[in-house]
């Protein structure tokens, strides 16, 4: 599905520039020359992917997005993005950390699964290295921030079920910081929040400048 999707982005994108150069209520009141493409889960793969495609996109922002698989039993790579091409814009990757239940696995099973996490950093070290733009990327230092936080699900479902939400409404305050500060340092140059985020971090998460 993920050529599908990028090719629906390649055309959202088209459509937002036809529209802002001939429909009279857009016309020119949309910034077409600064164009940010942002994902989570699936959606952050596609939108790397979308990135490599799309020569107009200068900002790219992928949330908890694998850009690799990784067979975990016989180790081969299932690559979701060229792994051999920079995205065209700056690149934001906040990759979480995957953690087996307590228990689950055996010794044997653990090694395999080390082994198998440490693959697919080594890959997405390796596709964020190689980026010719500026590349930041998110660093676990104990974050209890998982792959839903992106979402408002579990918000949601605590309002729903009568639990306390606050804790997963932090965490959605805590991605829209995330989110604000990477998009208005390169589309807006305005890198205030961002130099925040280098210096201080948030959630349990700091983040860095590759290059």
């Amino acid at each position: 599905m993920v050529p599908v999707w990028v090719a629906d982005t390649q055309f959202a994108t088209r459509e937002i520039k036809k529209l802002n150069s001939t429909d009279k209520s857009f016309r020119q009141l949309l910034d077409v020359s600064r164009v940010g493409l942002f994902g989570h889960s699936m959606g952050g793969r596609v939108s790397v992917r979308a990135c490599q495609v799309i020569t107009g996109a200068q900002a790219c922002l992928n949330q908890d997005g694998g850009l690799f698989g990784v067979d975990f039993r016989t180790g081969e790579t299932v690559k979701f993005v060229a792994e051999q091409t920079p995205v065209h814009g700056a690149m934001l990757n906040i990759d979480l950390p995957i953690h087996a239940p307590p228990g689950q696995l055996d010794t044997e099973g653990q090694k395999m699964f080390e082994v198998w996490q440490a693959r697919k950093s080594r890959l997405v070290q390796d596709f964020l290295a190689q980026n010719t733009k500026t590349t930041y990327a998110a660093v676990d230092k104990g974050t209890k921030l998982t792959h839903g936080s992106f979402m408002d699900v579990r918000f949601l479902n605590a309002q729903t079920e009568g639990s306390d939400p606050q804790r997963h409404l932090e965490e959605l305050h805590a991605i829209n910081e995330i989110n604000v500060a990477f998009f208005d340092a390169v589309l807006k140059s305005n890198s205030d929040k961002l130099q925040k985020l280098l210096a201080n971090g948030i959630s349990g998460l700091s983040f860095e400048r590759l290059h």
